[in-house]
């Protein structure tokens, strides 16, 4: 399978090797990018997650699965900003930027372009739009209670997401920007029922690691 060659601004693309026993076994493998300021890694270096003892592991990728391996979601999904706790700032991730209305009853996201899954299929405001509606479909996924909060979701081309709220919830910007995995819609799509009962064995994300095997 091949890599994704863009992970939002990350410049580093991997593999993720799982042993559905005791051990975990990632492979990373570098790639280029224009971020200079990423720190490199050598190609096929490797990170292993030591599990729990008593038994194998199940093969559960979903984000939104209250059973998902632990430690795996922020591997292979992302969210549109990244909050970073140490200086409180706001970085852009998925999303290059955002702006909210002067009344606060709106946010509109812009998407980074040239993102892709990794499957290669183009992450696009169709994704996101997709992601929340399921979340409003099936509260079950809505782990951060956000969408009563939400009136409506728009998407006004490929890479503009408008969310509209019933009134102002300044923490909004946080559940939704850097809580909410995005997925892929032309795979989720599929799914069948409540989505948080699903187990996603063979995820596709936009994330730095893919699963292998």
């Amino acid at each position: 399978m091949n890599h994704n060659p863009l992970s939002a601004n990350k410049t580093s693309k991997g593999l993720l090797l799982l042993s559905f026993l005791m051990i975990f076994t990632i492979v990373l493998a570098a790639c280029g990018g224009t971020n200079t300021t990423a720190h490199k890694v050598n190609k096929n270096s490797s990170l292993t997650l030591l599990g729990n003892a008593g038994g194998d592991y199940s093969r559960n990728f979903n984000p939104y699965n209250p059973s998902v391996i632990s430690g795996t979601p922020g591997l292979i999904y992302e969210t549109l900003l990244y909050f970073n706790r140490l200086d409180g700032s706001v970085k852009p991730w998925l999303a290059s930027s955002y702006d909210r209305s002067s009344d606060a009853t709106s946010i509109t996201f812009h998407l980074r372009k040239g993102v892709v899954w990794s499957d290669g299929q183009p992450f696009t405001s169709d994704d996101v739009v997709f992601t929340l509606g399921l979340l409003k479909k099936y509260p079950s996924m809505d782990v951060s209670s956000i969408m009563p909060f939400i009136k409506d979701i728009s998407a006004p081309d490929a890479y503009t997401v408008q969310v509209t709220l019933n009134k102002p919830f300044y923490p909004l910007l946080w559940y939704l920007g850097g809580q909410t995995y995005m997925l892929p819609k032309h795979v989720w799509s599929s799914v069948k029922g409540d989505g948080s009962q699903y187990a996603d064995p063979n995820p596709v994300g936009t994330g730095p690691y893919i699963v292998k095997s």
